[in-house]
């Protein structure tokens, strides 16, 4: 049932179950003793006129009243006269807007810009795209139900399938995977031209100053028999800390390994808005960096080549040498990191104890006087 003020449409899925919709409607109706305008109602009709969009089996659409009004209104006599006209020509051939069934693939067209996010949810039906009438807020219902196939030129498919290319993806790569979703690339229809519009004019909001504040970065490499890792924690301006762990899918050696958890770090603060950067690190690498000591492998120079490049998108960078200690948090998480044979695990869990489980019970003894007292004494 729609209700909006004082008009009411009383719908059903299918047609032998009218009757007993509108059964239980009246029974409502005279329990709260409210009465009905026999000549406003109108009963076992297949579409209507219902809050200026007309209703019909197939969905909702544009009431023809109103396309008339807007294919008849005087265009102004300015060079605007075509886009006036082609406004018109869209505002006539609004999409037929139709309800979700279960079972059905939906397709989610997806438009971002730094402003904006904006979607339009759509059902396929005989070869032809509708919008979806009403959503909720949230989309989880949908993606649970449904199979998803979200249209964007982004390429989502390969970027989330590579989750080492951003660390920050690997959270969105989990929660994702409990879906049923493909990506798909876009066609030009009006589902994309909705959603692009809605990103498009949302206005910017004000600057945030979170990237002139200096961030601070704590990298470490390591190599072990079992493998290669790199440990990584980002302080925002906050100070609250973000850490991550990489496994590498080759061997590496030490000096490569610190090489990779810096660069990776460097592309991951600047990713979060970071623009004056402040590195801390305990590798001998440092002085490679700062000209102190020569190069010699020529993958190495192609390590220093990134970081150079990567420190010009900073406004400010500082990159400093620290003993091991005051390392030890990016050192835990890059030993770790190496150690881990399954890269895949998704989550670790660690729990506290405050106490050892096995304890000494402490029990007063008393003692007499003997030949040890004086001894003890």
């Amino acid at each position: 049932m729609e209700v909006y003020v004082d008009d009411m449409l009383v719908k059903s899925k299918k047609a032998p179950d009218h009757v007993k919709d509108l059964e239980e409607t009246f029974f409502v109706l005279r329990k709260y003793k409210l009465k009905l305008n026999p000549g406003k109602c109108a009963f076992g009709v297949q579409g209507g006129r219902f809050l200026d969009f007309m209703v019909t089996k197939r969905g909702i659409e544009a009431n023809p009243s109103k396309i008339k009004a807007i294919l008849y209104m005087k265009a102004p006599s300015s060079i605007n006269e075509q886009a006036f006209e082609e406004l018109k020509d869209y505002l006539a051939k609004l999409p037929l807007l139709v309800k979700h069934c279960p079972g059905d693939t939906l397709y989610m067209y997806l438009s971002t810009t730094l402003q904006a996010v904006s979607s339009v949810l759509i059902r396929e039906e005989d070869g032809r795209q509708m919008p979806i009438y009403y959503v909720t807020r949230k989309l989880r219902p949908y993606f649970l139900t449904h199979p998803m196939g979200v249209k964007t030129n982004i390429p989502l498919k390969q970027t989330l399938g590579k989750p080492d290319t951003s660390e920050r993806l690997i959270k969105w790569a989990i929660e994702l995977s409990e879906y049923d979703i493909s990506y798909l690339p876009c066609t030009t229809i009006k589902g994309q031209t909705l959603a692009d519009f809605v990103s498009e004019v949302t206005g910017a909001p004000p600057e945030e100053s979170l990237g002139n504040e200096k961030w601070l970065l704590h990298v470490d490499g390591s190599s072990t028999i079992q493998g290669s890792g790199a440990g990584i924690v980002i302080t925002s301006p906050e100070r609250e800390d973000s850490k991550f762990m990489i496994k590498f899918g080759f061997k590496a050696s030490n000096n490569e390994a610190e090489y990779e958890a810096l660069v990776a770090g460097m592309k991951m603060t600047y990713e979060m808005g970071a623009r004056h950067l402040l590195a801390y690190s305990d590798s001998q690498g440092v002085k490679q960096i700062e000209g102190v000591y020569e190069v010699k492998e020529k993958y190495m120079v192609q390590y220093l080549q990134q970081i150079v490049e990567l420190r010009t998108s900073f406004e400010s960078f500082q990159i400093i040498q620290i003993p091991e200690e005051e390392n030890a948090k990016a050192d835990c998480l890059s030993r770790l990191a190496s150690a881990l044979e399954d890269f895949r695990t998704r989550r670790i869990t660690i729990q506290y104890l405050p106490s050892p489980r096995a304890t000494l019970t402490v029990q007063a003894v008393s003692s007499t006087t003997d030949w040890r007292t004086p001894i003890i004494e």
